[in-house]
Formats: structure tokens, sequence, C-alpha cells
């Protein structure tokens, strides 16, 4: 998918295009690029208009990171910060970002609000 500086960078492109892209990244399994696309996303609010509340709410959602053996039902057990840890790949969950996303900003008038 990329590096997060990739991500990074694109905040700085004042391009529309770029915000499909990051709003995607919002969503893959690794924390970094999340990070990443969520802090380039919080410098060009402008540019979300009506995609500002779901990436709020992307960016916002607690960082959860587990490991361990999955139940029966598919379930996590155990839970480590230790994301490095080879041994637990097939079994790792991480979700969220826990980003402070900035507040919605006045997009003015004519710009439908997304909530």
């Amino acid at each position: 998918m990329g590096e997060n500086i990739d991500f990074e960078r694109l905040g700085t492109v004042e391009d529309p295009r770029v915000v499909d892209p990051l709003i995607y990244a919002l969503t893959t399994s690794s924390y970094d690029i999340r990070y990443a696309a969520a802090k380039s996303l919080a410098k060009i609010p402008q540019a979300l208009k009506t995609n500002w509340l779901r990436v709020a709410e992307l960016a916002r959602e607690s960082h959860e990171d587990s490991h361990g053996d999955r139940h029966a039902d598919g379930r996590l057990s155990g839970s480590s910060s230790d994301c490095s840890t080879n041994s637990y790949q097939d079994h790792h969950g991480d979700a969220g970002i826990s980003f402070d996303f900035p507040e919605r900003p006045d997009f003015g008038a004519g710009v439908k609000p997304d909530f």
C-alpha cells in the first residue's frame, strides 16, 4: 500500500484526489499507515467536506491491539502491546487510531453536512 511517510506527504498536497486514498488508508491493517493518513487528513479539512464525519469517527476510534489464540468463533484471546513479535502474526488484531482529529470546520453555504 505504501509507506506511512507517503501518506504524511499527501496531507501537504492541495488536490482533492488525495482524499479517497487517505480515507481508504484509515481502514488498513497497519497502525502506522492509519495514523499517517489521519494526520494528513487533519491538515486538509476543507478537502473533506461531506466525508468529514466518517473520517473523524475512523480517526478517533480507540486503538486496540491484540495477540493470542483464536476462540472457535474467531475472537482473539490475550492481549499485548508488542506488535513486533512474529510468532503472533497470524493472530494479530489491530484496529482504530485514537487520533485527536479536529472539530468539524465551517464549510460555508452550499455544502451539505455529513451528519
